[in-house]
């Protein structure tokens, strides 16, 4: 059997957690049939809700999850870094938690992963996006800057949502960098990866962290 590793970097996302681990949970038929074991991994970026008291209640009922608490907020890549180091699979998935990210087409990305022996990660590539204006525009500059700088497919989309070779995480992981961006570090480590296209959902509950000033300072974090 394989281990699918699922990590989940939360800030303030309470009435999320669980959401998401219920619709994950759905896959359960398909994760059995393709004899996949799963470890969800929640990793509370400094959240100041509820968000680690709820992780921990999902925690006690299932021992599949674990739990990392950062010490304090320190973004969206660096919270992904350390579940890196810490999951256990032979796949490794990115997802937010805020079901923009569609458990159910996780397994289409599984499946096209077992019968290309010669991808080392997928990424997903969203159909009838349900981002804000002002976030479509700052991802549109961040992949054309990243292509210039990285020398990337400029039709390569890089979103967070991820399924990757387990080699390829320990890759990441040791690579010395201040500032890890995972999508940039995946396109330095491996130039096997695709875009599977899935359906990307509205925001079940909350706003996005994303304002005019978020988007800047994370274009800026992507640049340098």
């Amino acid at each position: 059997m394989s281990l699918l590793s699922v990590i989940v970097p939360c800030y303030n996302e309470e009435e999320n957690v669980d959401c998401f681990y219920e619709e994950l949970m759905k896959n359960t038929p398909f994760f059995e049939k393709e004899g996949l074991e799963l470890e969800i991994l929640y990793v509370d970026d400094g959240s100041k809700d509820r968000s680690f008291e709820v992780m921990q209640e999902l925690r006690a009922k299932d021992n599949r999850v674990r739990i990392i608490q950062m010490a304090r907020n320190f973004g969206q890549h660096p919270a992904l870094l350390c579940g890196f180091a810490h999951v256990k699979g032979d796949f490794v998935v990115t997802m937010d938690d805020d079901l923009q990210h569609q458990p159910e087409e996780l397994p289409k990305m599984i499946n096209v992963m077992r019968e290309r022996d010669d991808v080392d990660a997928i990424i997903a590539s969203y159909e009838g996006r349900q981002h804000g204006f002002i976030r479509k525009l700052g991802t549109k500059f961040s992949v054309w800057a990243t292509s210039k700088m990285l020398g990337k497919d400029p039709d390569l989309q890089i979103t967070s949502y991820r399924l990757i070779r387990r080699f390829l995480v320990d890759a990441m992981v040791k690579t010395n960098t201040y500032l890890p961006q995972i999508g940039n570090l995946l396109v330095l480590t491996s130039n096997r990866i695709i875009n599977v296209p899935v359906q990307h959902a509205a925001r079940v509950y909350g706003k996005s962290g994303y304002s005019f000033k978020r988007l800047v300072k994370d274009l800026i974090y992507d640049i340098t």
